[in-house]
Parts: structure tokens; sequence; C-alpha cells
């Protein structure tokens, strides 16, 4: 209530009204209207027993806080008000929770459940949730990560997949929201259009992932603090990209298309940008491939030898004591979170470097030459044959079979291994 000193009750009124008629009905002046200073007046309204105002103070300040009822049904409002919206984010977070748990699983010989299950079972919550957020981008891209790393063994000996579905999934998340974390639904759509050899398709998001990340931000743990496992899973979900791996597997994908040059450029900047080790290697053991197919052999050679005595994998580490026995200094091209497609291009891979080995201090190693040749006509056996390095496969296999002395053999039938469902 507005006052002025030394006016008795009824003119205040009185003005209250005139004022209220000058300015269309309101009590308030409009902005920029006077400049007269008031006082608001202390002296409490006369006929209202203090109980009665005081309800009608609770009153007025709770139905200021309480949302517009148009707009009570949205945002946070909504998992208040709809007992259907607080179930729907219950099942939402219970499905991550279960998401994180298959991204970091146990030891299924110790009786964890593996994680293909784990997953299933995120995406039957994920499943009911929408039921009840049918447009929620949040939950859609729990549930395109989760189908993304769903994969279990086939009975053929191959690898089943629901890429389709997952793509379907990301998709649906740029559709509904462009700007959730679009640098990571372009990286992760790269991916499945490599693992369906759709080149020029995974090219395009690898480049989309390039223009949309984010500059990296400090990396807290393992320096300030030590994560537990499903702490480290979680964040993963919502990490920024390292830009050196997108440009590590962009530069691969280029490879594939033959375009040998752009391929180079990509896996020399993902070497100078990056300090972690297994991206390094990773990238030197691209390039030396990409630099062989380009016809600089001994560049080639060169490279592949750096890679091989730079290898990240420790061969002291008990975890990868079975990996070094059967790999070597290869380790890094067999982790599990390192895959090829086509599935037979990592042959071509290990006949470069087995054939490094064997040139190592000017020398011919016969059984590694020995290796590489038997690489190269795996990398052919396997499918290499429909490869636009085809030729290049053929040569280096009639050259080592010549070196060696050996006779032509047929080639053996593909293995199967590593085939889409």
């Amino acid at each position: 209530m507005i006052a002025c000193a030394g006016e008795d009750q009824q003119r205040r009124e009185d003005r209250r009204q005139s004022k209220a008629e000058r300015h269309g009905g309101s009590l308030h002046p409009p902005a920029g209207a006077g400049s007269r200073r008031h006082r608001v007046a202390t002296k409490p309204t006369r006929g209202y027993p203090p109980r009665v105002r005081s309800l009608s103070l609770a009153f007025l300040t709770l139905s200021l806080l309480a949302p517009p009822a148009a707009h009570a049904q949205e945002g946070g409002w909504a998992e208040i008000f709809d007992p259907a919206q607080r179930l729907g984010r219950r099942r939402m977070r219970q499905g991550l929770a279960k998401l994180v748990h298959g991204l970091s699983p146990g030891d299924p010989a110790l009786g964890a459940a593996p994680r293909w299950v784990l997953l299933e079972q995120a995406l039957v919550r994920f499943e009911r949730a929408r039921r009840v957020l049918p447009d929620d981008a949040e939950l859609a891209y729990y549930t395109a990560y989760a189908l993304t790393r769903w994969e279990r063994p086939a009975r053929d000996g191959g690898t089943e997949y629901r890429a389709d579905e997952a793509i379907v999934e990301w998709q649906r998340v740029r559709a509904l929201d462009p700007e959730f974390f679009p640098d990571r639904v372009a990286y992760e759509l790269a991916m499945l259009h490599m693992r369906r050899q759709e080149f020029e398709r995974a090219r395009a998001e690898y480049e989309a992932a390039l223009r949309t990340a984010l500059p990296p931000t400090v990396q807290l743990e393992d320096r300030f603090y030590l994560p537990a496992t499903s702490e480290r899973a979680l964040a993963f979900l919502f990490s920024g990209l390292d830009r050196a791996n997108v440009h590590g597997n962009l530069a691969e994908v280029t490879m594939l298309t033959g375009d040998l040059r752009s391929a180079i450029t990509h896996y020399e900047a993902a070497i100078e940008q990056t300090e972690d080790p297994f991206t390094r290697s990773l990238a030197e053991w691209g390039l030396a491939l990409t630099l062989d197919r380009s016809g600089d052999s001994d560049a080639a050679l060169e490279v592949a030898a750096r890679a091989l005595r730079g290898d990240p994998v420790p061969p002291d580490d008990p975890r990868f004591a079975a990996l070094h026995r059967a790999h070597g200094a290869m380790s890094v091209l067999h982790l599990d979170f390192v895959f090829f497609e086509p599935v037979y291009e990592l042959h071509a891979y290990e006949a470069l470097g087995h054939e490094a080995t064997a040139r190592m201090d000017g020398g011919a190693n016969r059984p590694a030459l020995e290796r590489a040749l038997r690489s190269w006509r795996l990398f052919l056996a396997e499918g290499g044959t429909s490869s636009r390095f085809a030729g290049g496969a053929r040569r280096h296999l009639e050259r080592l079979e010549a070196e060696l002395g050996v006779e032509a053999a047929p080639l053996r039938a593909p293995s199967g291994r590593g085939l889409l469902r």
C-alpha cells in the first residue's frame, strides 16, 4: 500500500481510485511515469483480525510460488505434478544404472552377467520410460548408447550387432534436439556407418564431429582423484571427444574411400595433437599402411618400425600377458576397443608389421617375412580380393613369394568372423 503522510483514510482511497483510472485500471503507474518518491505505509489495515491477515498472506505466497496451470506439466514441474512423469523419469534412471553397469561389466568367469544382458535390461527400462516420455532427447540418447554397445557372439562364430536400430535412434536424438551433444551423436553415427561399411556416410559424420566438438576441458579424473569404475563409465557418456582420436578415425575412412592424401594429413594431425600413447600408436599404424598404399614402401616400413618400438601395451602387465604372447609388439591392434572394417584390413596392418620386423637393422628375418606372406594371403582370402587395394596386396604377395623362393599357394576360404547380423 502506498501512502503519503498527513492524509486521512478517505482521501487516500480517493487518490488511489483516481490514480487507477488514469493508468488504465492499474494500481501501479507505468515505467517512467512521474518521479515522485513514495513510501510504503507501515500502519496495518483496520477491520481484519491478525489471524485472517496471516492466513491471507500465506495463501498469497503459495499462489505466487505455484506455477501457472498452463505450465504445470512442462519442464521440471511435470515430474512433481504428474505421477506418470515421475514414473517415466524413475524408469529412465533405473535404465541408466543398468547402462552404466553394462559399460563396465565384471568378469563373466566370476559369475558376472555378460555386457549384452545388462544392456538388454537397460533397454527394457528405457522402452517402458518412452511410453511416458516419447519425445525426450535424453532418454533417446541413453537408448542409442545402449543399442550401439550391444553385441554378442553369434552361433556361426561371428558377432551380432544392433547397428540398424542404433542408427535410427541416434538420428532420432538429432531430430529431437540438434544441440544435444552433437559431436558425440555424429561420432557414434560415424562408427556405426563404418561397421556397415558405408564409408562416405561415415566420413561425413566424422567431419561433423570435428566441426561441433568443443575445446578440451581440464581432466580431473586420475589427476585430482581416482574415480570408481561406475563413475568413469557415467562420465564417459557425457565426455567431450578427443579430437586426435576423431582425426585418426577420419583418416582411416578417407583411406578406405581412396583419398590417400587427406588420410595422411589426418593421421599426421592425430599424431601431433594427441597425448595418449594408444591413440598415437594406432595413428602411426594407420599412417604406415596409407604410405604403403600410396606407393612409398620405404617410408611405410620406417613408420611401422616406429610403431613397433612404441607399442603402448605394457608387456609386464599380467592382464595383457596372453595378448603379448600371441601378438608381440602389435598387441595394440588387438585391444578390445579396436576394430577393423572390413575385418580383413587387420591382415594388411599385420603384414606390414611383420615385414618391418624382418627389415629392422638392415636384416632380412626369414620367419618374419614368412609371417608377412601369410598375412597377405589372409587379407586376400578373407575378402580383400574385392578391395580397391587388392592389386597392391597381390604385388606384395608375389614379391615375398619370389624373395622366399616359395610357390604360390591357393587362398583358403574366408573365416566368416566378424560378420554383421
